[in-house]
C-alpha cells in the first residue's frame, strides 16, 4: 500500500496473492502433498516474489495512467511491456528448485515438498499478474493526471518522494557501473573465484544445530551381561553425570536398562540386558547449551571409561 500509494491497487495485489496461493494448494493436492512445515515453508519463502510480480505490473500500468492514457490502454500496454521480464524472473526462481529432483533419501523427501509449493505458487503468480491484474486495473483504476495525483497525497506523497529519490540514486549508480563496466565485471569475477575457494571452509549438515534442552546417552556393556550388573553400572554412571553436569543446568536423568522382549522392544534402542540408555533433561534456565554438555560428557567418558 505504501509503495503503490493506492488502496484500490493494493486490493488487486491481495487478489493476485490469494489466487497464487490457491493455485499452490491445488497443485499440492494433485501431487498428494499436505499442508505441513515444509510446504508452508515453501510458501513463506516465495511470498515476497508473489507480491513483486503483481506490483511490477501494477506500477507499470500506473505509469501509463500518469501519462494520461485510458485505463484499458494502460492495462494492455503496461502488462505487455513487462511480460517477458516477469516471466524471466519467475522462471529463474523456479529453475533454482529443479536440482531438488536429483536429491536422494530423507533430503529429497523433505525438500521436494518445499520445492513443489514454490513452483506451483510461482506459476500461479505469473498467470495472476499477467491476466488478472491487467483486467482488474482496466476496470478499477482510473486514468488521467488528476486521478494519479489524488491517489498520492499526504503522507503517501512522502513515501512517493522517497521511492523517487531511491530510483534516482539507483539510476546514478547504474550509469557509473556502465561507465566502468570492465572494473565492475572484473570485481564480480574476483568475488566469484574467492567464493569457490571459501566454499570448502563452510561446514555442511542436514539441519542446523538446535539447543533442544536434552540429549540421549546410549551405553553397551559386554554381550550377555546380566541385568543386575547393567543396573549397577547405570547407577554408577548416573552419579557421574550428576558430577559432570552443573546442577543448575540439570533437570533430571532417566535411565532405561535392558529390554522386555515383545511390543515394548519397538520403543527402545536396547537390544538386550547389556544395554542401557540415559535421557538427560536440562533446565530452561541453563547456562550452557545441550551441545556444550554433550561435548563435556563425551570427554569425561573417553577419559574414565
Amino acid at each position: 500500500f505504501l509503495f503503490l500509494g493506492d488502496a484500490v491497487a493494493t486490493v488487486g495485489v491481495v487478489i493476485s496473492l490469494s489466487l497464487s496461493l490457491l493455485v499452490a494448494f491445488l497443485g499440492l493436492s494433485a501431487m498428494g502433498e499436505t499442508l505441513n512445515a515444509m510446504t508452508l515453508g515453501g510458501l513463506a519463502l516465495c511470498i515476497g516474489v508473489l507480491v513483486d510480480n503483481s506490483i511490477v505490473v501494477l506500477e507499470n500500468i500506473s505509469k501509463k495512467l500518469d501519462q494520461g492514457k485510458s485505463s484499458a490502454l494502460s492495462a494492455l500496454e503496461g502488462a505487455s511491456e513487462v511480460a517477458m521480464p516477469v516471466l524471466a524472473s519467475t522462471l529463474a526462481t523456479i529453475i533454482v528448485f529443479i536440482p531438488v529432483v536429483f536429491l536422494k533419501g530423507i533430503t529429497r523427501i523433505l525438500f521436494s515438498s518445499l520445492a513443489k509449493s514454490v513452483v506451483f505458487a510461482m506459476i500461479g503468480s505469473y498467470f495472476a499478474a499477467m491476466a488478472v491484474i491487467p483486467l482488474f486495473a482496466a476496470h478499477a483504476l482510473k486514468g488521467g493526471q488528476h486521478q494519479a495525483a489524488a491517489r498520492r497525497h499526504g503522507f503517501l506523497q512522502l513515501i512517493r518522494r522517497a521511492v523517487d529519490a531511491l530510483t534516482r540514486m539507483y539510476r546514478h549508480h547504474l550509469n557509473i557501473a556502465l561507465e566502468y563496466r570492465a572494473l565492475v565485471l572484473g570485481g564480480c569475477g574476483v568475488l566469484l573465484i574467492a567464493g569457490f575457494f571459501l566454499a570448502g571452509h563452510v561446514g555442511t549438515e542436514l539441519f542446523p544445530r538446535a539447543d533442544s534442552g536434552n540429549f540421549v546417552l546410549e551405553m553397551r556393556l559386554p554381550t550377555g551381561t546380566r541385568i543386575e550388573k547393567t543396573t549397577e553400572f547405570a547407577h554408577e554412571l548416573d552419579g557421574k553425570l550428576r558430577q559432570w553436569i552443573d546442577p543448575h543446568d540439570l533437570s533430571m536423568i532417566i535411565a532405561n536398562a535392558g529390554v522386555y522382549y515383545g511390543y515394548p522392544a519397538a520403543f527402545t534402542p536396547n537390544s538386550g540386558t547389556q544395554d542401557v540408555f540415559f535421557i538427560v533433561d536440562l533446565t530452561e534456565e541453563r547456562h550452557h547449551t545441550s551441545q556444550y554438555w554433550v561435548t563435556r560428557v563425551r570427554a569425561h567418558l573417553d577419559k574414565e571409561y
